[in-house]
């Protein structure tokens, strides 16, 4: 099995779920280690109902495993909200961080 995990949204460093992955190694900027079983995470993302973990490639060339939406009731929620007016798009295009500072949210110390 991978031990690599694609890190974003709420588990990136010192945000509110980043304490799931406390005994993990950052591999590079997108990638952490897992020494355990990935029992929790699937948990949290509710996988394989609402998110389904997935291999994706890495720019290294590796691979890594990563939490993909696959609710299709919310999927098509999405899609339908071309007006932005229940979901809004993370601006600039991928920066959680800027989005959810945004948004209010607070990091984990």
């Amino acid at each position: 099995m991978l031990s690599k995990v694609f890190v974003y949204g709420s588990l990136m460093r010192g945000l509110h779920n980043s304490h799931f992955l406390a005994q993990s190694k950052l591999v590079n900027p997108n990638a952490r280690t897992l020494n355990a079983e990935y029992c929790l995470l699937d948990e949290l993302e509710e996988h394989p109902t609402y998110y389904r973990r997935e291999v994706v490639p890495l720019q290294d060339e590796k691979e890594a495993w990563m939490y993909l939406l696959h609710d299709d009731a919310q999927l098509k929620l999405i899609q339908r909200d071309i007006a932005g007016s229940k979901f809004k798009a993370v601006m600039p295009a991928g920066d959680w961080r800027a989005f959810l500072s945004h948004q209010g949210e607070r990091s984990c110390k």
